[in-house]
């Protein structure tokens, strides 16, 4: 990717092999407007890396931003532009398989419908914010915006047969789960013999029921 495709601007002959066409532009890098984007867009891409929980791609997003820490813009060359096109066009191949991802996502009856309409929700978000980006710098910049949605998609991506049977679980102990909360205002997740991490599942199916609650440390409470 050239840094015009990066940006949306037309910065192509900073990349040019064209030594007279480079030696041309060259003073485009002691634009502070040029260095600047490029110090805001690692930013960018080192907070998608860091942010984005996707264990199946976690020594790819070290080596990521080893490689973003490398470079050095206080002093910009032709090197260190380089650096950043080889980087952004390796993050743009994670942001791209990320998205097929939750594309890709069934919801062929294993997850409750207010669970499929979350997931087609957050999908839908994301595909028109990214589709509206005139950039590879606005299209992080929209992921970056989505990352909440876009792990919440993608923990449900990956707990989908566990949360098949947790919903199963809950289903046929609802009776006594709702009289439990409606009786102490409070019910304990390991009580009910779910491990914490899935609270915020079983926030929703409550919520589904109509009831409003939150999280208050390892209990699920009434509000």
């Amino acid at each position: 990717k050239s840094l015009n495709q990066i940006f949306g601007t037309n910065f192509n002959l900073l990349l040019s092999k064209n030594i007279d066409k480079m030696l041309e532009t060259s003073e485009a890098l002691l634009n502070r407007e040029v260095v600047d984007r490029m110090k805001c867009l690692i930013e960018i891409e080192k907070d998608i890396l860091v942010k984005l929980n996707d264990n199946s791609i976690t020594q790819l997003k070290l080596k990521l931003v080893r490689d973003l820490n490398l470079i050095d813009l206080d002093n910009v060359t032709f090197y260190e532009v380089n650096q950043l096109v080889a980087a952004t066009r390796e993050i743009n191949k994670v942001i791209d398989s990320e998205v097929t991802k939750i594309s890709s996502i069934g919801t062929n009856g294993i997850l409750p419908p207010f669970l499929v309409e979350k997931i087609l929700n957050a999908r839908n978000k994301l595909q028109k914010s990214l589709e509206s980006a005139k950039s590879l710098y606005d299209k992080f910049s929209e992921f970056l915006a989505s990352i909440d949605e876009v792990n919440e998609v993608l923990d449900i991506l990956s707990k989908k047969e566990a949360l098949r049977d947790l919903f199963g679980l809950i289903e046929s102990n609802s009776q006594q789960i709702i009289s439990t909360l409606s009786k102490d205002s409070c019910i304990s997740v390991s009580d009910m013999g779910i491990d914490e991490s899935f609270s915020p599942y079983v926030i929703y199916w409550l919520q589904s029921k109509g009831l409003n609650v939150r999280k208050v440390k390892s209990s699920i409470c009434l509000s």
